[in-house]
């Protein structure tokens, strides 16, 4: 009888050794696949960034560094948190600094149609000094860094007037400068030929970035 039972047990281990497992987001973190249905463009702009890439430079810098949990809070969703990222077996779709990483968990945001009172619109500087510290990212600019963590960016150049320059005028061949999707820490380079038509010097004071 004992061996009998024994042996249902070990077809019952071995059965469901042999059955795929299919693994299942229990949590409110979903991952940024789950973004993409309503903000296909944010997302595509998002990973054109190094946050996209966050999980792999971490890898680069060792395997030591992928168990320091002050390094890798830093570099998933939701390190430590209900939910969040665990490790790369167990919550592979966390890696990366993701969206619900800024914004918080999105799973009553998507569950209510996209309530903006669900997510956090807006991550503010505290936010993102959480991991870009001063000792951590000392050039870290947040009104700088802000405008491009969803990837892009443009310049515009406007052009000036005789009246305003005093006989200088300003000839650029694009008023509007469209630098695509940018990479952080890449340098964005684009050609742009300015001349000065007018019969005296010009100050460029008024280039902006958007």
């Amino acid at each position: 009888m004992k061996q009998a039972i024994r042996m249902i047990l070990i077809c019952l281990v071995m059965g469901l050794a042999s059955s795929p497992v299919q693994a299942e987001i229990m949590g409110d973190y979903l991952g940024h696949t789950a973004c993409i249905e309503c903000h296909e463009e944010i997302v595509d702009g998002w990973q054109t960034t190094g946050h996209a890439h966050a999980f792999d430079t971490l890898k680069e810098q060792g395997e030591e560094k992928q168990t320091i949990a002050g390094c890798v809070k830093c570099h998933v969703v939701a390190f430590e948190k209900d939910g969040g990222f665990i490790d790369m077996t167990l919550t592979p779709e966390l890696k990366d600094v993701q969206c619900e990483a800024c914004h918080g968990p999105g799973r009553r945001h998507v569950e209510s149609d996209g309530d903006p009172a669900e997510i956090l619109v807006k991550a503010d500087e505290a936010m993102c000094r959480t991991c870009h510290t001063k000792g951590q990212d000392k050039n870290f600019d947040y009104a700088v860094k802000a405008q491009f963590v969803h990837g892009g960016g443009s310049a515009s150049i406007a052009q000036a007037t005789a009246k305003d320059q005093d006989g200088g005028h300003l000839l650029a061949d694009v008023r509007d400068v469209d630098f695509g999707k940018m990479v952080e820490g890449v340098v964005a380079k684009k050609m742009v030929q300015l001349k000065n038509t007018g019969n005296a010097p010009l100050n460029i004071t008024n280039v902006t970035t958007s």
